[in-house]
This record gives structure tokens, sequence and C-alpha cells, in this order.
């Protein structure tokens, strides 16, 4: 038997050194191919999961929630104004209907047992003052039935181009039986004073008006009543020729 061993020629060695770098190049290849499959599978992935959320029907659906969610928002705002507005006006008339009588002793009988109830809301020192622990107003000289206690008032409506100031000041007795019951003060048809509560002693403060058209004489005016039916009105005019100028109305 030949047992002489056979070595490979410098062809053979050169052949399989090239398969070698054949396949090890193959092998590259293919796992470079894999890493730009994952790299591309990732990216759309991704693009994916962005292109939900940029949907225009996702888009559409979370705007709808956020107008949604506004119009709730604001709905509740105003029925919380409404419902303030109505609990005002029906203090309002509450207060009207207590010092219409013009008697002290009922009228503060009668506002401490809705404040009891609380149904009115009235400061410390306001219409409450007025009456002492004992639910009875502070002593004054009694009127005669007949007699009036009318409002002393000062309004003074300054001009200066096209803006208005508006000062007003008024009072009536303090510890008496009369109380200011209502109170206008207009400038141009447009009544400037809003929120005003019946029943107070004293009012003052300070409004503005912006005029439409500054040249043209702007018609101004007051009114102003009490609980015992006393009442005053009257009327004056910014003239339209001037830029600057005053009118004082006063009892």
């Amino acid at each position: 038997m030949d047992r002489t061993k056979h070595v490979p020629s410098g062809s053979e060695s050169n052949t399989a050194s090239l398969d070698e770098r054949k396949l090890d190049l193959e092998s590259k290849v293919r796992e470079r191919e894999l890493q730009l499959k994952e790299r591309e599978l990732a990216g759309k992935e991704l693009e994916s999961s962005r292109s939900k959320w940029l949907n225009p029907t996702v888009l559409g659906l979370f705007a709808a929630a956020i107008a949604l969610v506004g119009n709730i928002i604001v709905a509740a705002y105003n029925n919380r104004t409404s419902v303030a507005l109505e609990k005002s006006k029906e203090e309002s008339s509450l207060i009207l209907q207590l010092i219409k009588p013009g008697d002290s002793q009922a009228t503060c009988k009668g506002l401490n047992f809705f404040a009891g109830l609380h149904q009115l809301h009235l400061p410390a020192d306001g219409l409450l003052s007025q009456c002492s622990l004992s639910n009875e107003i502070k002593s004054a000289p009694r009127q005669q039935p007949g007699e009036y206690t009318p409002i002393k008032y000062r309004i003074l409506f300054e001009k200066s181009q096209n803006i208005v100031s508006v000062h007003y000041d008024l009072a009536v007795p303090t510890g008496g039986p009369a109380l200011i019951a209502s109170f206008h003060v207009a400038v141009d048809g447009i009544d400037l004073i809003s929120g005003f509560s019946p029943g107070q002693v004293a009012f003052r403060g300070l409004q503005f008006h912006v005029l439409a058209h500054p040249n043209k004489d702007t018609p101004v005016s007051v009114s102003m009543s009490t609980n015992q039916g006393w009442n005053s009105s009257s009327a004056d005019t910014l003239r339209g020729d001037e830029s600057s100028d005053l009118v004082s109305l006063s009892h």
C-alpha cells in the first residue's frame, strides 16, 4: 500500500484561499444587508408611529376634543355669571321691597331676617351698619307723614377732547328713614352706572365715557330716587364746539 502523503500544489492553495475570501466577503455583505434592513425597518416603524399622530383624522379628533373642552369651560363660566347676575337682581328687588315702606324699624328687621337666612349678602359697613344690635335704626328725628328727605348730590361732567369724566357724590342723612333707591348717570344717552345696589345712604365714584362724535353737542343727565318716593332728575349739554367743557349738577 502506497502511504505517500499528498501535498497540495500552489494552484490548489490559491484556489482555497480565494474561496475563503469569497465566503468571508459574502458573509460581510449579508451582515451589511441585514443591518440595512434592520435600519429600514426601524425607520418605517418610527415613520408609522409619527404618521399616526400626524394623521388628519387624529388631528381632527384632537381639535374637536379641545373645542369641546373649551365650550364646556365657556358654558360653565357663562352659567355661573348668569346665576350671579340673577341672584344680584333678586337681592336688589328684595331690598327695594323692604325699604319701600319707609319704616326704619320694619326695614331693619326685614334686612336682618333675610340676611340671617343668607338670602341677602350685605357688607358690614353698608345698609346693615345703620341697624343697632337690637335690630333698630339709630335714633333720628321722626318725620311726619308726607315729609320726604331729599338726596344731597353733586355730579360733575368734564369733557376733554373725546373723553368725558363723571364725578358723582350723593348721600342722605345717616340714621334717618331715607335710603337711596335708584341712581342713573347718562352721557349721550348711555347709562354709566351699573351694579348699583339700592338701600345705600351714600354713593360716590368716577366713570369715563369715550365720545363717538366729540364735535357734536353731547347731552348729559342724572336721575335718582329714595325709598320714600322722592325723586329728582336733571339734564344739560356738553358743547361740541369746545374741546373742553364742564357741567355741574347739584342739589
